[in-house]
């Protein structure tokens, strides 16, 4: 697919589901138990040999798997959690982690009620939770080139690791190389203002973009 052709369209239906108010709801299609709903068993059981990259990975494979739908759920928490309302915004993110487990904003925002409450158990379940899945990221790739990309399944994910390391995006493009698609990001290390260059592969997202203009 031409690239620039690839862009244009990428944007239109981004903007037609976004207008259309094309939202995740707990009510999609249940299917029978996928490797997704296995692993996600085991991580809340915190097992430490689930691979949180393979969680990831089975989640794109499943039919709530939407990465550029707008999650209403999960606005109301963000509101929510803005304003301090506390309850309101777990309400909400029980919501969006019952759609979408591998929500790392989701779970950044449960950790950081239960340390505002002091609820030392609930923090640590969260922050394992939000660890685990920030470094499944960075440990699949070192992001200097595009043979080294990050593998990310959502936009939302290349902004939470830059903000990880430390870094303040520039500017970012969409480039292709060998067939795959990465989003090439420069940014600054605020610290010492010192301009880099971090890519994304971003291949699931887009191939699932690619899969939706074919129905």
């Amino acid at each position: 697919m031409n690239l620039n052709i690839f862009k244009k369209t990428l944007i239109t239906l981004i903007l037609i589901f976004i207008s259309c108010d094309f939202c995740i709801s707990s009510e999609d299609v249940k299917n029978k138990e996928t490797e997704y709903d296995s692993l996600l068993k085991r991580v809340k059981k915190l097992d430490k040999k689930v691979k949180f990259k393979d969680l990831r990975i089975s989640f794109t494979k499943t039919a709530n798997y939407k990465p550029y739908s707008v999650d209403e759920n999960k606005q109301a928490m963000i509101k929510a959690f803005k304003s301090k309302q506390y309850e309101e915004a777990l309400k909400y993110a029980e919501l969006v982690l019952d759609v979408n487990y591998v929500d790392i904003d989701t779970h950044l925002i449960c950790r950081a009620i239960y340390k505002e409450l002091k609820k030392t158990k609930e923090y640590k379940f969260y922050d394992f939770m939000a660890n685990e899945l920030i470094n499944s990221i960075l440990n699949s790739g070192d992001g200097l080139s595009s043979k080294t990309a990050y593998t990310v399944i959502y936009p939302r994910e290349e902004e939470i690791v830059i903000s990880k390391l430390g870094l303040k995006i520039d500017k970012q493009s969409l480039i292709e190389s060998d067939g795959h698609y990465y989003d090439k990001i420069n940014v600054t290390k605020t610290e010492f203002a010192e301009e880099s260059v971090i890519y994304f592969n971003v291949d699931i997202p887009l191939n699932w973009m690619e899969e939706q203009l074919k129905k």
